[in-house]
């Protein structure tokens, strides 16, 4: 029995709690090879604005590479919001933060672990998200 698309999309509004917006599209990417490049155009083509969430913030190319399209796209004008795991993000390079959050970016650290309560460490987030 086919389920009307309309009716699937209001319980998965529902289920996850958050509005779909439409024009949005998916694309499966499977490594580093096709992310990467995929991310970074992605941000670079932003005309208003960019969030980014992810669990782990690289060291050398990419963390650079990152920074960069990150800073360009705040000093053009864009909201830049950069979310990153405290634990995946805890050997990127400082001077990288400190370049994005010159340029305007948002650059902020979570869920930092916390010695009073060793049985939370693991709630973390492994998603790679940008949104432009």
């Amino acid at each position: 029995m086919a389920v009307d698309p309309s009716v699937l999309r209001l319980r998965l509004e529902r289920l996850i709690g958050i509005p779909a917006t439409d024009g949005n599209a998916v694309d499966v990417l499977r490594n580093g090879e096709r992310i990467f490049p995929a991310m970074l155009d992605s941000i670079r083509s932003a005309r208003h604005s960019v969030d980014m969430l992810t669990y782990v913030y690289w060291q050398g190319w990419p963390a650079e590479a990152f920074a960069e399209a990150l800073s360009d796209r705040a000093r053009t004008g864009c909201r830049v919001r950069v979310l990153i795991d405290a634990v995946g993000g805890a050997r990127m390079p400082r001077d990288l933060t400190e370049m994005m959050t010159a340029a305007g970016a948002d650059v902020r650290m979570f869920r930092a672990p916390w010695a009073r309560s060793p049985f939370t460490h693991n709630h973390r987030t492994h998603r790679k998200v940008s949104r432009r």
